[in-house]
């Protein structure tokens, strides 16, 4: 079956030993990251919610967001990425739209979820997944991991819906775009394909996992490949560019401003970089000036997309130059 988490159970199966998550220096290897996804599925499922309910996440990049996004669908239910850069009208609207039942948070929102909860009567169960003291009217994600064992994955997948991703598009208002497992699945493996990604490979995501290029693209990417992901909670070119050196990290995806800070760094303070064989780039405008910037600079290849979130979301990739 092609499922979001039978793809947790085959990384497991290959590549156990080995490091799925890196995230503030410390790292999760695939066997551990599929039992705390079961249990926190489990935990998830003792909520009392039904099969395809919507679950959402309002949280920076962090290795409890990777596994909450898997331990959804391993329950059965349908992940809802809430935009970390809304107010609360608009992540109000995508809750209330979507028909959230349940969002999982970190430090950052706690207020944010805190006002939610009290406008949208629909919102039943918030889960805490940050690093601080969970809000006594939330439910604590290490307890709920703590207390229940691995529950056997959903059935759930293929062209059943695995999440609603909300996207401005070109019309400005946000749009839930229903994507599939099948779709998200094929989406990221045909890309990191491209980008010649492998079991041996270290991707750093800066992307955030709201979005399906940090959820889809590079999350899923690293997911097919049963490869070691870098998580970054904010961008920060020197921070980047130390992850790179220092984890002797080989791609990266980011939009061409972010693609810039680096180069501007890169070529002002070198770091050892030579590790890094492709930066893949879109979202906006590539210049090709820019391209040839990438190649001096870090001596590796590039790649350039194009995608729309209701694709899940590459259209047309480049080969690597």
């Amino acid at each position: 079956m092609i499922a979001l988490q039978s793809l947790i159970e085959r990384a497991a199966r290959l590549n156990g030993h080995s490091v799925a998550t890196s995230y503030k220096g410390s790292e999760t290897s695939w066997t551990d990251t599929q039992n705390r996804v079961g249990s926190l599925a489990a935990g998830l499922q003792g909520l009392g919610l039904s099969e395809g309910d919507r679950v959402g996440i309002l949280s920076l990049n962090c290795a409890n967001y990777y596994e909450a996004l898997f331990a959804i669908p391993w329950a059965g239910f349908c992940v809802v990425p809430l935009n970390t850069r809304w107010a609360v009208p608009e992540n109000e609207y995508a809750i209330s739209d979507s028909g959230t039942r349940a969002v999982l948070f970190d430090d950052a929102f706690t207020p944010q979820v805190d006002e939610l909860r009290e406008k949208v009567a629909g919102l039943e169960h918030c889960i805490f997944i940050g690093e601080g003291n969970c809000p006594d009217w939330a439910i604590d994600l290490e307890t709920l991991i703590k207390n229940n064992g691995p529950s056997a994955p959903s059935m759930r997948g293929g062209d059943d819906m695995a999440g609603i991703f909300y996207t401005g598009g070109t019309t400005g208002f946000p749009k839930g775009a229903l994507l599939s497992h099948l779709g998200l699945i094929n989406n990221a493996d045909f890309y990191a394909n491209r980008c010649g990604v492998t079991q041996d490979s270290t991707w750093v995501n800066i992307m955030p996992m709201f979005h399906t290029s940090g959820c889809g693209m590079v999350t899923l990417g690293c997911l097919n490949s049963a490869c070691r992901m870098v998580l970054v909670s904010l961008f920060d070119a020197n921070t980047i560019l130390d992850l790179i050196e220092g984890l002797e990290a080989d791609i990266i995806l980011g939009v061409p401003t972010m693609v810039l800070a680096l180069l501007e760094q890169q070529e002002n303070f070198p770091r050892r970089t030579d590790c890094l064989k492709v930066v893949s780039c879109g979202g906006s405008n590539v210049a090709p000036d820019m391209v040839m910037r990438v190649r001096r600079a870090f001596g590796c290849k590039f790649s350039t997309l194009y995608g729309q979130t209701e694709y899940c979301p590459v259209i047309t990739q480049h080969h690597l130059t």
